[in-house]
C-alpha cells in the first residue's frame, strides 16, 4: 500500500509540475517572449506530450524565434493528434510559406481556408495563386481579403491590377479610387490619374477630331484641318497623331520651323 502511495503521488506531481509548466508557457506566449514560451512548453511536454494545442503553441512560438524546422517538427506532431484542425494547417503554411515550400504551403491554406475566414489568409493564398498564374482564383482571394478588412489596401491594390489584366478597366478604376480614400499618396495615384486623362479623350471625342482631321486633310482642306488638330492638343498636348499632322500641313506650306517643332 505504502509503495502504491508514493507512485500515486509521483503521477500527481508529474501531471501538475507539467500543468504548472503549460501555465507558465502560455503567460510567456501572451508576453511575446517566444524564448521563454519554448523553454517552458519543452519541460511540459517532457512529462506530458499528448496535448495537440501544447505542440501547436510551441511551434508558434519557435515560428516568431523564426526557426521554422523546430517549428516545422512541433506542429507536425500537433497535427498527428488532430489532423482536421484549421488553425494547426494555417499555421503548418504560414511555416511552410517561409521555408519557401510554396505547393505544400498552398495546400495547406486551401485546406484552412475552408473553416477559416480571414483578410491575411485570403491575402495570402491571392499572392500565391498569382505565382502559379492562376489569375480568376487570385482575383477572387484577393477580393475576400477586402472584403473581411476594408483597411487592407494591399489586397484591393492587387485585386485592381487583375481587373486591368482582365481588360476591366472600370471596376480596377474603381478599386484604385478606393484605394485612395485610404491612403492618398498610394502608388495607384498615378494610374488613377492616367485613366482619367483616358475617359476625359474618349468623353471629349477626341479620337473623331483626329478622324475628322485626316479626312479635311485628304480632300486638302488644310485650314479646317488644322483647326481639329490644334483643338485635339488643346485637349491632350500628348497626342502623337496631332502633332504629326500639323507637322504635315506646316510643310505643305513650307513652315519648315513650325513643321520641325510639332515633330
Amino acid at each position: 500500500m505504502e509503495l502504491f502511495k508514493k507512485f500515486l503521488n509521483k503521477l500527481i506531481s508529474n501531471g501538475n509540475s507539467a500543468y504548472n509548466w503549460i501555465v507558465e508557457a502560455e503567460k510567456y506566449l501572451d508576453e511575446e517572449n517566444y524564448e521563454k514560451a519554448v523553454e517552458c512548453y519543452l519541460k511540459a511536454l517532457k512529462t506530458n506530450n499528448a496535448r495537440a494545442i501544447d505542440w501547436a503553441n510551441l511551434s508558434y512560438a519557435y515560428y516568431h524565434l523564426e526557426d521554422y524546422e523546430k517549428a516545422l517538427e512541433a506542429i507536425d506532431r500537433a497535427l498527428s493528434l488532430s489532423s482536421e484542425n484549421p488553425e494547426f494547417l494555417y499555421l503548418r503554411g504560414s511555416i511552410l510559406y517561409k521555408l519557401k515550400n510554396f505547393d505544400e504551403a498552398y495546400k495547406c491554406f486551401i485546406k484552412a481556408s475552408k473553416k477559416i475566414k480571414k483578410s491575411d489568409l485570403y491575402e495570402i493564398l491571392g499572392e500565391l495563386s498569382l505565382k502559379y498564374k492562376k489569375y480568376k482564383e487570385a482575383l477572387d482571394y484577393y477580393l475576400k481579403a477586402y472584403r473581411l478588412n476594408e483597411n487592407n489596401t494591399k489586397a484591393l491594390f492587387m485585386a485592381g491590377k487583375l481587373y486591368l489584366l482582365f481588360g476591366d478597366l472600370y471596376n480596377a478604376y474603381e478599386s484604385f479610387k478606393k484605394v485612395l480614400e485610404k491612403e492618398p499618396n498610394h502608388e495607384c495615384k498615378k494610374i488613377v490619374e492616367c485613366i482619367d486623362k483616358i475617359f476625359e479623350i474618349i468623353n471629349k471625342n477626341i479620337y473623331e477630331d483626329v478622324s475628322a482631321g485626316i479626312r479635311l486633310l485628304e480632300r486638302r482642306d488644310y485650314i479646317n484641318a488644322l483647326k481639329f488638330f490644334n483643338k485635339v492638343i488643346s485637349v491632350d498636348d500628348t497626342n502623337d497623331f496631332a502633332y504629326y499632322y500639323k507637322s504635315v500641313i506646316a510643310e505643305i506650306f513650307e513652315e519648315y520651323q513650325k513643321a520641325l517643332e510639332c515633330i
